[in-house]
C-alpha cells in the first residue's frame, strides 16, 4: 500500500504488516500529524485492513467525506457531534467486543467530554481489546497520546489508563492489534511505550 503525497506522487509504501505494528507521529502543533495519521488510514481502508481512531481531537469522522463532499470511507462513529452511536463513560469495554468482532472501521469521538471520562474510556477499552481474540487484526489511533501514556502520570487514573495502553502497545501484536500514538513532544510520552 502506497502513501502519496496527493497527486500520483508516492512518497512511500506501507505494507500491510503495517495494520499489527506499532509507530508514533510527533510533531509541533500545525506540522501535519493527524493528516498523515489519517492518510495511513485511509490507505488502510482502501486495503479493507481494519483500524480504530481514538478521537479527543473530534476530527477523524472527516474521513466519510472526501474533499469534494462525495462520499469517503464506511465509518462508524462513537460519540461526538458527528456519531452514529451515543457513548457513556462506562462503554470501553462493551465498544472494545463490538469492534474487535466487528469489520468496520471505527472512530470513538470523545471531544465533549471531560478527561476523566477519555482516561475511564481509554482504560477500559485497551483492557477490553486485550481481553478478546480480535476476528481479524486491527489498528489503533490513539490521539493526543501524552494524555493516555504520559511519562509522568498526574492520578492513580491516568496510571491505571498509561498501564493499559501501555499493556496493549507493548503485546498487541500478538493478539492482532497494532498501534499509532500521536502526540506533540516526545518527552511527555513514556519512554517504556516509545521504545516500542
Amino acid at each position: 500500500m502506497g502513501l502519496y503525497d496527493g497527486t500520483e506522487n508516492k512518497l512511500f509504501s506501507l505494507s500491510r504488516e503495517a495494520q499489527v505494528q506499532t509507530f508514533a507521529i510527533i510533531g509541533v502543533r500545525g506540522a501535519g500529524k493527524t493528516v498523515c495519521a489519517t492518510v495511513m488510514a485511509e490507505e488502510m481502508c482502501k486495503q479493507g485492513l481494519l483500524w480504530t481512531a481514538f478521537d479527543p481531537i473530534s476530527v477523524w469522522w472527516g474521513l466519510r467525506a472526501k474533499k469534494d463532499g462525495t462520499p469517503g470511507f464506511p465509518v462508524l462513529v462513537f460519540g461526538g457531534n458527528h456519531g452514529d452511536i451515543p457513548i457513556q463513560r462506562t462503554d470501553g469495554r462493551r465498544i472494545a467486543e463490538v469492534i474487535a468482532h466487528e469489520n468496520v472501521f471505527t472512530v470513538i469521538d470523545v471531544k465533549r467530554e471531560s478527561k476523566t471520562f477519555w482516561h475511564t474510556f481509554m482504560t477500559d477499552l485497551a483492557m477490553g481489546l486485550m481481553d478478546q481474540e480480535p476476528t481479524t487484526p486491527r489498528h489503533i489511533f490513539v490521539e493526543e497520546a501524552p494524555e493516555f501514556v504520559p511519562q509522568k502520570p498526574q492520578s492513580d487514573l491516568t496510571k491505571r489508563t498509561k498501564d493499559a495502553v501501555e499493556r496493549l502497545v507493548r503485546l498487541g501484536r500478538n493478539q492482532g492489534y497494532g498501534c499509532t500514538l500521536i502526540g506533540q513532544r516526545s518527552a511527555t510520552i513514556s519512554k517504556d511505550v516509545l521504545s516500542q
